[in-house]
């Protein structure tokens, strides 16, 4: 199943469910094994496709294939990406783990970008 979002298409290869363990917003942003908004430099899971506000819900999580991100500044697009402060995606530095690899470029934060999750990254 392929989702767009404007020209963006996702296209999730595989999708994991975890328990919402957090109030922040998740949608279209980085999330951890422990349902939680992935941090600044953090170990992510994959990306929320949906949004969830209430603790203890299901989340489904697209942790590989292409999942449509919000950026936290402008990205090149082939550009290895990571998580900000509020889970959005950042171009990676440093000895910090990547989140996955820009497809297309993002111009500014709040852009959607399309990430690829997994193995490819």
């Amino acid at each position: 199943m392929s989702v767009r979002v404007n020209s963006l298409t996702a296209i999730p290869v595989l999708t994991l469910t975890v328990e919402h363990k957090d109030t922040n917003e998740v949608f279209r942003r980085f999330v951890k094994t422990d349902g939680t908004r992935a941090g600044a430099n953090a170990q992510v899971l994959g990306v929320s496709r949906v949004k969830s506000t209430k603790s203890g819900e299901d989340l489904p999580v697209d942790v590989a294939g292409v999942a449509i991100v919000v950026a936290g500044a402008a990205i090149a697009a082939d550009a290895m990406v990571m998580s900000d402060a509020q889970g959005r995606a950042i171009t990676h530095a440093g000895n910090v783990p990547r989140a996955g690899r820009a497809l297309a470029a993002a111009a500014a934060a709040d852009d959607h970008v399309p990430v690829l999750l997994g193995l490819g990254a």
